[in-house]
């Protein structure tokens, strides 16, 4: 019953003014000093039909049809241009729960209607919507923020890193090869000291008999390759004792997702 003779008065404040504006005498001509107030007259066509889908929307909001009766009061507004008409599709947007299109309405009916009947009692309901729709914003936007704090800190747990060791086959590799290439030398090195000491005894000087050559060309060999073999493997040696110094253990992420077919590790190595 509240609804109706709330739909009663605005049908009692529409048909009022339907009925100044059709007994209203001609429009003044351009000059007079008196003006029309409201709408300007409409044909009788119009008039009819606005009145016909007011009375409609009427019916439909009394049988609990909101969304319908809203279709109505929005084309009788539409062709009237009354501003009575905010509040019966201010009150479908209510009934229907659409907070933000009530509050437009309902600010559009006290804004463009001249005498309007408990304007008090309306303009709190308006505060009211507003407060509900600045509630609504608030609790949206904090929602969306839990959303985002949910979201990262499921990210983040998703993530971790894992200390990838580095791999140590070249540096064994070529501290072992420069080490055995260092033995070798030594080796090389003392048939070179040998030979070196039965020469000595054999020649004088420089001066070696011919039946020596041999022997001299051995000794030479066996020194260069004692220099090359001692220089190579130190070489080697350092620098497998740079690299396994240089290659350390490092820290790379690893992502673990969990789908329908199971979980996958992603990471960089």
């Amino acid at each position: 019953m509240g609804r109706w003779r709330e739909l009663a008065l605005t049908l009692g404040v529409v048909l009022v003014s339907a009925s100044a504006v059709a007994q209203s005498p001609e429009v003044p001509a351009e000059g007079d000093e008196e003006e029309t107030a409201g709408p300007p007259a409409l044909p009788p066509e119009l008039e009819a039909e606005a009145r016909s889908r007011f009375e409609l929307g009427v019916s439909l909001y009394h049988q609990g049809r909101a969304e319908e009766a809203l279709v109505e009061f929005q084309r009788a507004h539409e062709i009237s241009g009354r501003p009575e008409f905010y509040y019966n599709i201010y009150l479908c947007h209510r009934d229907a729960g659409q907070i933000r299109e009530a509050a437009t309405s309902l600010a559009s009916y006290l804004a463009e209607s001249g005498d309007v009947p408990n304007r008090g009692l309306l303009e709190r309901r308006l505060e009211t919507l507003r407060e509900q729709i600045a509630n609504e914003e608030e609790t949206a936007a904090a929602e969306a923020e839990a959303r985002r704090a949910a979201e990262d800190a499921e990210r983040r747990a998703g993530q971790r890193t894992e200390l990838r060791q580095p791999n140590r086959t070249g540096p064994v590799l070529l501290l072992g090869i420069g080490g055995a290439a260092m033995l070798a030398a030594v080796g090389v090195g003392v048939s070179a000291l040998f030979l070196h000491d039965e020469l000595d005894q054999d020649c004088f000087g420089s001066a070696c008999p011919y039946w020596k050559a041999d022997e001299i060309d051995s000794l030479h060999r066996r020194t260069l390759a004692f220099d090359v073999m001692i220089g190579a493997g130190a070489a080697m040696v350092l620098g497998g004792m740079i690299w396994w110094i240089v290659d350390k253990p490092v820290e790379v992420p690893v992502t673990a997702s969990c789908g329908p077919f199971g979980c996958v590790v992603e990471g960089r190595f």
